[in-house]
């Protein structure tokens, strides 16, 4: 079992590539793993950890957007009803079928209609068989099913289904392993400063390790931008001056204690925008807002506002809220592509922009687009790259590493059932971890189902670097109520164990968990 590179910019000084992809979230992941598919040397750096931004702050939907059909964007709905196939047929570890009740309370009879004929329309683009097609449950059925749901004026609701990636971090994850197997270099916790260009194109780009300081200069005739609401941030960074790309708009989420056993897409009584109550980690997370976001993706906020509007939403569809707070809440940032001369003019279909026009070429950003359709996204961008189209791009593949071997039983055990859903095919790998020595196979945590050994196959096969890289985009034990403290706190242990950490270095993670934590969340009471 060979492991990946480090963080860092170690043995990059110098390095040629065919193409350097910056962003480490799905997007970036899916265009590192293309490009390595089709044979260029590929080196992918961010600055932070891997689904450390949008990727790992939204409703964590895989679908192809039912209220896209309103603007007659069938395109886009296709591709994503298509992407969800694959992923549900892919990666059934990480993407599972959700069913979400709809439910018309007194809203006008022509309203109901056309959301029967939504319905319609989105059982109609999905390929066939893929998942069920929708029904209509009346007020009884509606009850007997789901319990949580308020009575207080519903009519019927429609039972449809779409999915849900519960872990889109370990969906990066997985796409990275997969683009380093093809031969790609990854590295995170390092920023891309700067550009050196010769007669208007690039030629190489600028390298600084955000943890330790360190410079590199990669060499590169391709460089592709896919930093997602960061995109004309970077931009500005690599000293690029031009007219911004994006809208930036905010979303946030609240997470309640379990209200419902369902996911549930409900309109919101104050304007009728389509919310989301989606049942996740033992809990249920609310979403979503849409707020612009003025000065940059670093300075998006939860506000009072739209914890309110959030808090109002779901007091009307389920009465158990009324007596409980969130329990957190978090934010996320979303880029909308404005479209030239048409003042607030946005699209969420995905934009490929040449910066031949602001002398760098070969210099391609890539923003907007879903995290549904990652890979259709990335196969497009590759294919702009090179000039040409590769038909089996699209075909059937997995995403990458050995064939994923049949859910586990519950006689095997609920850590063997956990390895399973978050490692996947690469289960294997912990469990080889744990097996060599006794002591990494105890719990990390008192009635926990992770192990010790999944905080040492994350070092040391999946870039981890900090605690918070461990326990919330590995481990996936940054979700409840104390947000990963407790879990930091075993990390840490195993670190001085095991790892060689010192003290110092024990205080230094915890504290920058902490203000991680800070940064992403606004716990309950704040």
């Amino acid at each position: 079992m060979t492991g990946p590179t480090p963080s860092g910019v170690a043995g990059l000084d110098g390095r040629r590539f065919d193409a350097v992809v910056v962003g480490g979230g799905i997007l970036g992941a899916g265009v590192a793993r293309e490009l390595a598919r089709r044979g260029l040397s590929t080196l992918l750096v961010e600055r932070r950890d891997f689904a450390w931004g949008t990727t790992a702050r939204n409703t964590r939907l895989i679908h192809g957007g039912l209220r896209y059909l309103a603007n007659y964007d069938f395109g886009l709905v296709r591709e994503g009803l298509r992407e969800r196939a694959w992923q549900l047929r892919r990666v059934p570890n990480l993407v599972t079928p959700l069913p979400l009740l709809l439910p018309f309370y007194r809203e006008p009879l022509w309203h109901r209609l056309r959301l029967r004929a939504g319905l319609t329309l989105y059982d109609l683009l999905s390929p066939r068989g893929s998942l069920p097609r929708h029904r209509f449950l009346g007020r009884d059925r509606v009850a007997a099913l789901e319990p949580g749901v308020s009575s207080d004026g519903l009519r019927e609701a429609a039972l449809y289904w779409d999915a849900q990636v519960e872990l889109p971090e370990r969906l990066v994850i997985d796409a990275l392993r997969a683009a380093q197997e093809a031969g790609a270099e990854v590295r995170n916790h390092v920023s891309a400063t700067g550009l050196r260009r010769g007669d208007g194109r690039v030629a190489a780009v600028e390298l600084a390790g955000t943890l330790d300081g360190a410079t590199a200069l990669a060499m590169a005739p391709r460089i592709i931008n896919a930093t997602g609401p960061w995109a004309d941030a970077t931009l500005a960074g690599l000293g690029l001056e031009r007219a911004p790309l994006l809208r930036l708009v905010q979303g946030i989420h609240l997470v309640y204690p379990r209200l419902a056993e369902h996911a549930v897409a409900f309109e919101h009584p104050e304007d009728r925008r389509l919310c989301f109550a989606v049942p996740w980690q033992g809990q249920t997370m609310i979403g979503t807002t849409e707020r612009d976001v003025e000065g940059g993706a670093d300075r998006a906020a939860v506000t009072a506002d739209e914890v309110r509007y959030l808090v109002a939403g779901t007091e009307r569809v389920f009465p158990a809220a009324r007596g409980c707070r969130p329990l957190w809440a978090s934010v996320g940032v979303r880029s909308l592509i404005r479209l030239e001369g048409i003042a607030n003019s946005v699209t969420r279909r995905h934009l490929l922009v040449d910066h031949t026009p602001d002398g760098a070429a070969g210099l391609t950003t890539v923003a907007g687009g879903k995290l549904t359709a990652w890979r259709s996204i990335a196969a497009e961008v590759v294919d702009e790259l090179l000039g040409h189209r590769d038909r089996r791009a699209l075909a059937d593949d997995v995403i990458g590493g050995p064939p994923l071997p049949p859910e586990p039983t519950a006689e095997a055990g609920r850590h063997a059932q956990r390895l399973w859903r978050i490692y996947g095919a690469r289960a294997a790998e912990v469990s080889a971890v744990a097996d060599a020595d006794p002591w990494w196979s105890l719990p990390l945590l008192p009635d926990s189902d992770a192990i010790r050994a999944e905080v040492a196959h994350a070092v040391a096969m999946e870039w981890a670097a900090t605690v918070g890289d461990v326990v919330l985009r590995r481990m996936a034990l940054g979700f409840g109520p104390d947000l990963g403290r407790a879990a930091a706190e075993a990390v840490v242990a195993v670190g001085v164990a095991r790892l060689g950490w010192d003290v110092a270095r024990a205080q230094h993670e915890l504290q920058a968990f902490d203000r991680e934590n800070t940064e992403r969340h606004l716990p309950q009471g704040a």
